[in-house]
């Protein structure tokens, strides 16, 4: 299998997620370009394309607070807001605090 230099791919990606960066925090991310709303899906397609693309999520702490956010979402009754639902709200939490 034929390998794949991602330089390219990275560099766009890095640039595109901090146009979405909400604030100097770790995991603060909006799901649009230059958004200021605070959404499930800015926050675990950060993280998922923190994962794998290689990026830096940070020390201990800053992994703590990627995880934080990402609870930040969850309700009382254990379900997380999504626009999708909270099943697949669920869903994608637990895949995004499993990386």
């Amino acid at each position: 299998m034929a390998t794949m230099d991602t330089t390219d791919l990275r560099r766009i990606i890095g640039r595109e997620l901090e146009s979405r960066r909400l604030s100097p925090a770790p995991g603060d991310y909006a799901y649009t370009r230059n958004g200021r709303e605070h959404q499930l899906y800015g926050v675990i397609g950060a993280a998922n394309l923190h994962a794998a693309l290689g990026f830096d999520f940070g020390g201990l702490e800053a992994r703590r607070a990627w995880c934080d956010r990402v609870n930040a979402f969850q309700e009382e009754d254990g379900t997380f807001t999504c626009v999708s639902g909270p099943e697949h709200g669920a869903a994608m939490a637990i895949l995004a605090l499993n990386i």
